[in-house]
């Protein structure tokens, strides 16, 4: 204990200049924090949002060559679509219970006289799309009541566009101008625990069509629920190869994607925890500065505090203990570079969250665990130390008599 509080009395003894070689450690772990964060609440959102469709689910999406997202999410980017066609198809393969195709493109919303840009999707309302939507859960009407047969110029809209998005809370009856057309508010979903839902702006996919100029159908997924009793990779299987021959595609060479609702999920895992590593090795390269930042700066402390080392030498201190004052000492300058980086590292998360809020991208959101503030603190302590490693070493085996006549 009375090493610790030696080791934290000479930290603030030390330089300006001394604190700022923790700028690598600082910048480090504001990146890991920042992006580590960012990329758990992007898992949680897109998980939670294929969990709630319910494990009898397949997705079927098109896939463009080159794409960098597999899957669903890739589909909005996606330059090919699914059609009528395709969907007539799915619906014909035996397992097959229910099939219903979404069509989503970025819109300009207006409301009390603020303009947002989102994501509006077109529904299919027909008797059985209804029941599929409304076997999730998580898509409950608060107020009003969901999309039906025959509605016209109808939207229904997530807890967020009626209560955070404008300045005014949306009610029942009121009126939305999406992308130059008046649309009538007939339902509010209840909040969900998908961000993605809370933002959601669903109107009839024949609306839909005609606000975007869109002909055919351009779905850019299609949801499948299998029949009790079947197994849901057979039914992956004939669905596959229904569609290939329906849209003349070799094996191997498939425009689209059929999975099953883990399997996009164990996907979406994986890719995350690819490009976070990735991420992590890069701003590494900060850390190893922030490290030779630290062993600058306990070697320069070691020359001038030689003299000290030899009198605490000569009243009964060993080398054990000057090594463990002079590593503490260390560790404590990485410690202060972890809890600097985790506030900057949190504030700049909370901001592309707030940022990404604004521009229509709900499902980015920040999950910042006890885990990963520990993870962050106990990282640069560990590195603070390792980085004092040498220093401390040299200054355990400074002789005693030569540091008591050190100038």
């Amino acid at each position: 204990m009375e090493v610790l509080l030696l080791a934290a009395k000479h930290l603030r003894r030390l330089s300006f200049r001394s604190w700022v070689t923790i700028i690598g450690i600082v910048i480090s772990i504001t990146a890991i924090v920042a992006l580590t964060s960012l990329g758990e609440g992007l898992r949680t959102a897109i998980t939670g949002q294929f969990e709630q469709l319910g494990a009898n689910r397949i997705i079927v999406s098109p896939v463009s060559p080159g794409r960098f997202f597999a899957g669903p999410l890739g589909a909005e980017f996606s330059t090919i679509s699914l059609g009528e066609r395709d969907l007539d198809e799915i619906r014909r393969v035996a397992g097959v219970e229910m099939a219903t195709g979404t069509m989503t493109k970025p819109g300009t919303i207006e409301f009390a006289g603020r303009e947002i840009n989102t994501m509006v999707a077109g529904a299919e309302i027909d008797r059985d799309t209804i029941r599929l939507t409304m076997q999730n859960d998580d898509i409950k009407p608060e107020k009003g009541r969901f999309l039906r047969e025959g509605d016209q110029r109808s939207v229904y809209i997530g807890s967020r566009v009626a209560y955070d998005m404008f300045e005014k809370e949306i009610r029942l009856g009121d009126k939305l101008v999406i992308e130059s057309r008046r649309f009538n508010v007939v339902g509010v979903q209840e909040k969900s625990s998908v961000p993605f839902n809370d933002r959601m702006i669903k109107i009839p996919i024949d609306d839909f069509k005609d606000i975007f100029e869109i002909k055919d159908a351009e779905y850019n997924m299609i949801i499948v629920s299998v029949a009790e009793g079947y197994d849901i990779d057979l039914v992956v299987d004939r669905i596959t190869r229904a569609l290939r021959r329906s849209r003349r595609v070799k094996e191997g060479d498939e425009d689209f994607e059929v999975q099953t609702t883990q399997q996009i999920i164990s996907s979406y895992e994986t890719l995350l925890t690819v490009v976070q590593m990735v991420v992590v090795g890069i701003v590494s390269i900060s850390l190893v500065v922030g490290g030779i930042g630290i062993s600058n700066t306990m070697f320069t402390s070691v020359l001038e505090r030689t003299r000290e080392i030899g009198v605490m030498k000569s009243v009964g201190a060993r080398n054990g203990h000057i090594m463990t004052l002079f590593l503490m000492e260390s560790g404590f300058l990485g410690l202060v570079g972890g809890l600097i980086g985790l506030a900057v590292g949190a504030l700049l998360a909370f901001s592309v969250e707030f940022t990404a809020g604004l521009a229509g991208f709900g499902m980015i959101k920040v999950s910042i665990s006890a885990g990963l503030i520990l993870f962050a603190l106990a990282f640069s302590f560990g590195v603070g130390v390792l980085s004092g490693v040498i220093p401390a070493l040299r200054a355990a085996r400074l002789n005693p008599a030569e540091t008591l006549r050190y100038e």
